[in-house]
């Protein structure tokens, strides 16, 4: 028997052997010619599931079928906008490829070029997605403000849509033949337990990636959920760099088998180069008013090969020609990827290839990071596409560089220019750490003091009797304000630094004719500010009464550190606002400032950590700046008037403990 289908396909069947032999010839006498003709038609639906789609290239996909809602640039998706994403697109989409890990800059639309790649998923090669962000508000953002209009603005996504509203949520997306997840790195069960073929997992430098405690890192949990689909698995890893230690800088150079740069091409000469920004162009050079070459637009970009200058709209043409090329080679991405097959790729796009950044926007990003540290790590993670390198800020340079910061100034000599002195000390089992600083109006400070103390005896004698010669004149100076660390564990069986510190604070505290001195505590948290003042205590930790009460200063160390290693650094350039050295600082205070680095903790959240035992004296230096800054109750050293203001008028001042005159320690004022 054959059947002849309406496709003219051909099938051959013997009689079954449940079909009788009256019955068999029944049907084969309804046979013309022995041929039974049978019409077959497929429904729509069946059509459309059964479907073989013709495989385009994500880079054409996007084009074709997707449409940007929120956008400075709505409409059809045009990839001569942001022309390096046709090669990162088409590369995800290929059959070897596992991993695209992309670090880049802010304003450079990648995000948009991982959702334009997962567009092209759905519609041809479906498989269950999950997005990743850093906290869940991210996550719900990106949900309702990003990957839902993509599908509704569609024609050809939308048709992929139930209809159904509650398919259409925050936490997961159900399609008629897939689903997308929404998930955020601190939400270790929204990661666990769900078999997933693409994952886009973006800025994982952001708190939140870290490492965890008790479990896998974040990333190391979306790994395993990729397993199920191993061999047609992608995962993109998108971030702004923070430091080398953060999760992208690590992806792209340890877990890559090649990092593509993006060249443009010249339009004047035709020659590929890779833009840098020692070739950004702007008049006055580090002279140049920041403010003044954003706005009007004066920066150029200079051609290696031709020297011609190139404007905004001559760069985006050569970005428009231009091709990602193999690290280290001058091999185009397509050929690359045709000869070696790489499993992970890695790619690297700082600010100036984007057309939603101008060069100009660049230069000014670089004078204002010529000013300040905070500044020029922007620069160099938002516009680099670079981590900031700790060597560049101070605890990374090696011990004999913080000495550049010496001065002429002898040791326990006040400048000319100070207004006021201010102490910091840390309470140690084996004594008492501390800094004198001298610091002029504008914050620019002199280390006049180093040293450490046995007893609490010598602490008062330090705080309340020592005073200090200025320079060219015959006055004198005490110390203004002071603070001490109340930290510390028991080093006496019947009482613990920290309760000593209490007591003694109790008596010594409000001793403000001459030093006025404040107890002093780390946060566990960061703060809003430098500094907050605690609620009052009435005991201390053992129980004993305090009985005038006492509040304790609460310091963000982290920023402490951040500040003072900035003014170090201001130093070392003969900058004002820098903290300065006397000319017999030695060694052994260098190495304390230099015991921490700045690494991402288990939280993914950048912290000084100590990589030496010793760091009291950049505890010190931490106190002693705090208690002069203008955060501090009652304001800073720059509310002092002039330097060059009579020393009689400074005196009827006696509150700023400016001038040592002939006080005297109060008859009610008794020693412990």
């Amino acid at each position: 028997m054959t059947l002849l289908f309406k496709e003219k396909e051909e099938i051959r069947v013997k009689r079954p052997a449940w079909c009788s032999r009256e019955l068999w010839q029944t049907l084969t006498g309804l046979m013309i010619e022995g041929v039974l003709s049978v019409n077959v038609a497929f429904s729509r639906a069946e059509r459309k599931v059964l479907r073989k789609r013709k495989q385009i290239k994500p880079s054409v996909w996007s084009e074709k079928h997707r449409v940007l809602v929120k956008s400075v640039l709505p409409g059809l998706w045009k990839n001569s906008v942001t022309p390096y994403s046709v090669g990162i697109m088409d590369a995800a989409a290929l059959p070897f490829v596992r991993e695209i890990i992309v670090c880049k800059s802010p304003q450079t639309g990648i995000s948009e070029v991982a959702h334009s790649f997962i567009g092209s998923r759905i519609d041809l090669a479906p498989g269950d997605i999950l997005y990743t962000y850093p906290d869940e508000k991210t996550s719900n953002d990106n949900a309702k403000d990003r990957v839902t209009p993509m599908l509704q603005n569609s024609v050809r996504l939308r048709s992929y849509l139930t209809g159904y509203e509650k398919d259409l949520s925050s936490s997961r997306i159900n399609l008629q033949h897939m689903t997308i997840y929404f998930g955020w790195a601190g939400s270790v069960s929204a990661l666990a337990n769900k078999p997933i073929r693409y994952v886009i997992s973006d800025e994982i430098d952001k708190p939140g990636f870290g490492d965890a405690k008790k479990e896998a890192s974040p990333l190391d949990l979306i790994d395993k959920r990729l397993i199920t689909y191993r061999d047609i698995s992608k995962h993109w890893k998108i971030s702004t760099p923070t430091v080398k230690s953060g999760n992208i800088w690590q992806e792209l150079n340890h877990n890559t088998d090649v990092i593509f740069d993006y060249h443009v091409k010249c339009p004047f000469c035709g020659q590929l180069q890779l833009m840098t920004m020692k070739r950004i162009k702007w008049d006055g050079g580090s002279k140049a008013d920041p403010k003044e070459i954003k706005n009007k637009k004066l920066a150029r970009y200079e051609c290696e090969h031709c020297q011609e200058l190139w404007d905004d709209n001559i760069r985006n043409r050569a970005a428009r020609n231009g091709d990602w090329i193999a690290r280290g080679t001058v091999i185009s991405i397509e050929s690359y990827l045709e000869k070696f097959r790489p499993a992970n790729v890695g790619f690297h796009l700082p600010a100036w290839n984007s057309y939603f950044v101008s060069l100009s926007e660049c230069a000014a990003a670089f004078l204002k990071g010529m000013k300040t540290k905070k500044k020029l790590k922007d620069f160099r993670n938002s516009f680099e596409a670079m981590p900031w390198e700790e060597y560049e800020v101070l605890a990374k340079k090696e011990d004999e560089e913080v000495l550049r910061c010496k001065t002429k100034l002898p040791p326990q000599v006040v400048p000319e220019a100070a207004v006021a002195l201010t102490a910091g000390i840390d309470l140690q089992k084996t004594g008492f750490p501390y800094v004198v600083r001298a610091w002029a109006k504008d914050y620019t400070s002199w280390l006049i003091d180093y040293h450490q103390l046995g007893t609490w005896k010598e602490l008062e004698d330090l705080l309340f009797e020592k005073v200090y010669p200025v320079e060219n004149s015959d006055r004198h100076m005490r110390i203004w304000r002071a603070g001490l660390d109340t930290g510390g564990g028991k080093y006496k069986k019947e009482i613990s630094s920290t309760e000593e510190a209490y007591l003694w604070l109790q008596d010594y505290a409000g001793f403000s004719r001459t030093c006025r001195v404040w107890g002093c505590k780390g946060s566990s948290n960061p703060l809003p500010t430098k500094m907050k003042m605690g609620s009052i205590l009435n005991k201390t930790p053992s129980g004993k009464p305090l009985r005038m009460g006492m509040r304790l200063a609460i310091l963000d160390t982290d920023k402490l550190k951040d500040m003072f290693y900035e003014r170090m650094f201001k130093a070392m350039e003969k900058d004002q606002g820098g903290a300065y050295l006397h000319k017999e600082t030695q060694l052994d205070y260098a190495r304390q400032i230099t015991a921490e680095e700045k690494q991402v903790n288990d939280k993914g959240v950048e912290t000084w950590e100590r990589i030496r035992k010793d760091n009291h004296y950049l505890d010190c230096e931490c106190i002693a700046s705090i208690v002069a800054d203008w955060e501090w109750p009652g304001g800073g050293v720059n509310l002092f008037p002039n330097p060059n203001q009579p020393v009689k008028a400074l005196e009827k001042n006696e509150s700023h403990g400016r001038d040592a005159g002939s006080r005297s320690r109060p008859s009610w004022f008794n020693r412990r």
